[in-house]
C-alpha cells in the first residue's frame, strides 16, 4: 500500500513540476532581414496570459516586384491579434522613408482568453513603395552584337 501511494505522490509531482514549465513560444511570423520582421511571443505553460508582438521596419532593406521589375522598399509592418470575444489589437511600424537604416519597432503586449474553443490568432501585414529607379531591360543577342561592330 505505501509503495502504491509512493508511487502516485511521485506522479502527481512529476505531472505538476511538467505543467509549470515554461517553453518559449518565439515565432517569426515573416522576416526579410534582422531590421523587418514581425514576430510573437507566448509562453506555453498553463498560465501564460499574454502575448507579446512586435513589428520592425527599415527602410534600406529592398524587396523586389518579379511583376513589375521594380525594386521596393517596405514602408510600414503590423502585427495583429484576433482575439475571440474582442475587437483586434494592432501594431504598426513606420519605416521614414527609402533611406532610413534604423530599424523602427513597435511592440504590444495583448491579454489572451480564457474562454474554451477558439484560440487567439496573430496575422502580419506590410506596406511597401517602388524605389525611384527601375532595372532596364536587358539587351539580347541581337542588340549586343550589333554593338560589337
Amino acid at each position: 500500500m505505501k509503495k502504491i501511494l509512493k508511487l502516485c505522490l511521485l506522479t502527481l509531482m512529476i505531472t505538476l513540476s511538467m505543467s509549470s514549465v515554461s517553453f518559449a513560444g518565439f515565432q517569426y511570423l515573416w522576416r526579410i532581414s534582422s531590421g523587418t520582421y514581425v514576430s510573437t511571443y507566448h509562453a506555453d505553460d498553463y498560465f501564460a496570459l499574454y502575448y507579446y508582438g512586435t513589428a520592425s521596419v527599415r527602410g534600406t532593406d529592398r524587396g523586389y516586384d518579379s511583376k513589375t521589375g521594380y525594386k521596393s522598399y517596405y514602408t510600414w509592418t503590423q502585427i495583429t491579434y484576433l482575439v475571440p470575444g474582442y475587437k483586434p489589437y494592432r501594431a504598426r511600424a513606420y519605416s521614414r522613408g527609402k533611406n532610413d537604416s534604423v530599424a523602427r519597432v513597435k511592440k504590444i503586449k495583448v491579454k489572451d482568453t480564457l474562454l474554451p474553443g477558439k484560440k487567439t490568432r496573430a496575422l502580419y501585414d506590410y506596406g511597401t513603395a517602388w524605389v525611384d529607379t527601375k532595372p532596364g531591360p536587358i539587351p539580347s543577342r541581337k542588340v549586343k552584337n550589333n554593338l560589337s561592330k
